[in-house]
């Protein structure tokens, strides 16, 4: 995410967090085959309103940058982008696979219908690209 868009966003969490998630979550369900039955059920599913557990999560974020373990893990890699994600948008598939180049046990795979939530929305279709 833009630096500055991630700012924004972190501001918007600290005057008025219950606003700043309602957004955060129309963007998840964005490109969503049924956005507002999904947006129902990701609602369903918070437990209360947010807390510090947001801020935490977002300064998590903000500092914490993995991409270069990635190149060393030993295990197997699967990097799933959603072709419709709003969040994370799937064009990064090619920048991914070039930051991989070389990582012998790394794959990137996008999703074809899938939305940020994909395991909420499209979850056979994620079991079935793990199980692959």
């Amino acid at each position: 995410m833009e630096p500055a868009a991630f700012a924004s966003f972190s501001a918007a969490c600290v005057s008025d967090p219950a606003f700043a998630l309602r957004r955060f979550d129309s963007l998840q369900v964005q490109g969503a085959a049924r956005p507002r039955v999904l947006l129902r059920q990701l609602q369903g599913q918070r437990q209360q309103a947010p807390g510090k557990e947001l801020m935490t999560g977002l300064d998590w974020l903000a500092q914490l940058d993995q991409r270069q373990q990635l190149q060393t893990l030993p295990q197997p890699q699967l990097h799933l982008l959603a072709e419709h994600d709003g969040l994370v948008p799937a064009e990064l598939q090619q920048a991914l696979e070039g930051f991989l180049d070389g990582t012998a046990n790394a794959r990137v795979q996008v999703l074809g219908g899938a939305c940020h939530l994909a395991p909420l929305a499209s979850a056979t279709e994620l079991a079935a690209a793990t199980r692959e």
